[in-house]
C-alpha cells in the first residue's frame, strides 16, 4: 500500500454494496439523500445527490432516532 495506495480503493470498491443504491446518510442531524456512486479514493463514500456528487468522510447510515437503546 506504500508504494500504491489507490490499490486499497480498487480492491475494496467492488465489495461496496451500496453502489447503485439509493441511501440516506446522516450527519449532525441533517439527512442527505442520493444514489450511491461506490467509494472515492481517499476513502469517502460517494452519493449522486440533486446538489450533484458529494462525498462524505463520515455518517451513519441509521438516524439517531432510530438507534435501538435498549430496555
Amino acid at each position: 500500500l506504500a508504494a500504491d495506495a489507490a490499490a486499497l480503493v480498487e480492491r475494496y470498491q467492488p465489495w461496496c454494496s451500496l453502489t447503485g443504491h439509493r441511501v440516506t446518510l446522516h450527519l449532525g442531524g441533517v439527512g442527505h439523500e442520493g444514489l450511491c456512486s461506490g467509494i472515492a479514493s481517499d476513502g469517502s463514500l460517494v452519493l449522486d445527490t440533486p446538489a450533484g456528487l458529494r462525498r462524505f468522510a463520515s455518517g451513519s447510515l441509521t438516524a439517531a432516532d432510530d438507534v435501538w437503546r435498549g430496555t
